[in-house]
């Protein structure tokens, strides 16, 4: 499982930032991955570092809605190795979440919201 993980990390990573950032209606950014066997024993976990999700208009604003220094993600091992990853659960540590309103009434909340299948 481990050796597994570790040809596929990067595949890994960009699909997990790739359907969280689509999910969310946002960009959902994860700087490096790994796998922790302790953290939510006896299930395996992956672990993100470096998170942080942004709306769609951060680049006029800047405010990040979360920026976190490490998600735990308790996964399916036997989906993973399909290439499936499937969430059960999820634990933020050491994050901060920044929610605003602006003065024309635009809030970053949205991201909480499901993306419609429109």
């Amino acid at each position: 499982m481990y050796v597994f993980f570790m040809i596929k990390k990067e595949d890994i990573r960009q699909q997990l930032s790739t359907q969280i950032g689509n999910a969310i209606r946002g960009e959902f950014e994860v700087k490096q991955i790994g796998m922790n066997f302790f953290n939510l024993f006896p299930n395996v976990s992956l672990s993100i570092k470096g998170v942080e999700m942004k709306d769609s208009t951060w680049k006029t604003h800047q405010q990040s809605l979360l920026k976190a220094k490490e998600i735990f993600l308790k996964v399916n091992p036997f989906a993973l190795l399909s290439g499936d990853v499937r969430i059960s659960k999820l634990v933020i540590e050491d994050a901060v979440i920044h929610i605003f309103v602006d003065t024309a009434g635009y809030s970053n909340q949205y991201l909480f919201s499901p993306k419609s299948n429109d």
